[in-house]
């Protein structure tokens, strides 16, 4: 319960209730107190305020009454108060109304059992469960308080707001009846017929359907789960921007996507991360990790998730990893599309080109698209490297390793020859417009000219330098990373 004051000045000062009517009035002098009893159109009037009944008691010595059936208080130019039975003080300026009482200010209008008003300072308060409507909005609480003066209700205990397109239950709950923004603090749930919205702190503009949720914010719609530090959510439009600490977890499609700012619509489904946005995927017990400047995934045509990331592009797995300006990566066919300074790394393999498309099974490296300037570095010992170049190439993995390669135009290799007892017999320098390799253990096991070639095998240490390093030789192992570790730390 509240606690009201009032100074003695103001209590000294405060001037005596008046009758306006009433159809019989009866005196009685009780323990030296004046009491009329008024039956019938019963009106009091009292420092601007219209109070009426059926019947009333009034004490005239103590300046307040008690009045009973058809109460109703007009309390300025909007606020009307009814009820059935109803105690006012003229000194203190407070009544109690019970049984059937409604507050109507405007538009809005509280139904409750027992109600406080108090007007000296235009505020009231109900404990014992009410009910507020407003427009569409219908909300009930255990505990209620409300200011005249600024329009605004606070409800506590078991708060309940219903509109017909979502539900908001909180512990705390502030709302405007003018400005038409709920307020809210404690744990909070927002249910809209697609997503359940969760925050500790928040406001919800219930007339242009926005809500700013903070402390442990976050959406949920069906296998997704959407966090931030603060959401911005347009509820009607179903999208939102996250901001800090920024997470979107798919259980059904095993990826988490997190950064310190994001862009969410639900339909169609995308959102965009920046600020070091990471795409973690699970494939077979490995993770994918994706990151880059700024990632966006949404579903194509085909109803396909795409992952774009743009600028400063990098990925890693276990088996394979790889950077470049620019990537698509399709998530149910598990396709790599790599655009602007490429650079792949599988095992001791670098592989680079203008453009590289690699397709996935169960995760690991299946086949491999180079086109542009296609050239692929194998890591042959520390100071040793087999190369291949061409306009173009088609690589095919068997069990995550490089078996094959197939270089269509201006194939040019430099790859060292071994005997069956595995000791190197020198260094192959070939050209040839086409060719095929096959590889083991990342080894050239074989190579195959399409058309008739150029070649020179140079015995150990007699190569020329200038024939050593294909042009265009450029090897970036250094930039490699030894874990994924490092790449959570870039």
């Amino acid at each position: 319960m509240l606690g009201l004051f009032v100074s003695t000045n103001a209590v000294s000062q405060n001037k005596n209730i008046s009758i306006k009517n009433a159809d019989s009035q009866t005196y009685k002098q009780v323990d030296g107190n004046d009491i009329v009893w008024l039956v019938g159109n019963v009106i009091y009037e009292h420092e601007g305020a219209l109070m009426t009944c059926d019947s009333s008691i009034y004490f005239r010595s103590e300046n307040r009454f008690n009045a009973f059936g058809n109460v109703r208080i007009n309390q300025g130019d909007t606020l009307i108060i009814q009820g059935d039975m109803l105690e006012y003080d003229g000194s203190t300026k407070l009544m109690h109304l019970t049984n059937n009482v409604q507050m109507q200010d405007g538009d809005m209008t509280l139904f409750c059992e027992e109600i406080t008003y108090n007007r000296q300072d235009a505020t009231a308060y109900y404990t014992t469960g009410g009910t507020f409507k407003q427009n569409e909005n219908t909300l009930v609480s255990k505990k209620g308080f409300y200011n005249a003066n600024n329009k605004r209700f606070t409800f506590k205990d078991s708060v309940r707001l219903r509109h017909p397109s979502y539900t908001i239950d909180a512990d705390t709950l502030r709302y405007g009846s003018e400005t038409n923004i709920t307020y809210f603090s404690g744990p909070t749930t927002i249910k809209t017929d697609s997503a359940l919205i969760y925050c500790e702190s928040g406001s919800y503009d219930t007339q242009n359907d926005i809500a700013i949720l903070t402390q442990n914010a976050r959406i949920e719609k069906q296998a997704q789960t959407i966090k931030g530090d603060s959401i911005y959510y347009q509820m009607g439009l179903k999208q939102g921007q996250l901001y800090r600490n920024v997470s979107i977890t798919d259980t059904v499609n095993k990826y988490v996507i997190t950064g310190g700012y994001g862009a969410y619509t639900e339909h169609p489904e995308s959102a965009i991360i920046t600020q070091k946005p990471i795409y973690r995927l699970d494939i077979e017990g490995d993770t994918l990790f994706i990151t880059g400047d700024t990632l966006r995934v949404a579903l194509d045509t085909n109803m396909k998730r795409r992952i774009r990331v743009y600028r400063h592009t990098r990925f890693y797995k276990s088996d394979f990893q790889g950077k470049s300006d620019s990537l698509i990566y399709t998530q149910q066919d598990g396709t790599f599309h790599l655009y602007h300074n490429p650079v792949v790394w599988n095992e001791d393999n670098q592989l680079t080109a203008d453009f590289i498309f690699m397709t996935t099974r169960k995760g690991h490296l299946d086949s491999l698209f180079m086109l542009g300037n296609a050239f692929l570095i194998a890591l042959e010992t520390a100071d040793k490297y087999n190369q291949i170049k061409g306009r173009n190439m088609y690589g095919k993995f068997v069990d995550n390793e490089l078996r094959s390669i197939y270089v269509s135009g201006n194939g040019q290799t430099v790859y060292y020859a071994y005997d069956e007892q595995d000791k190197e017999i020198g260094v192959n320098r070939a050209d040839c417009s086409d060719l095929l390799i096959r590889i083991k253990t990342n080894k050239v096991e074989r190579v195959t000219f399409i058309k008739k070639p150029n070649a020179t095998l140079y015995p150990p240490g007699q190569i020329p330098k200038g024939e050593l390093f294909l042009k265009g030789f450029n090897q970036r192992f250094s930039e490699k990373l030894p874990s994924k570790e490092a790449f959570l730390d870039l």
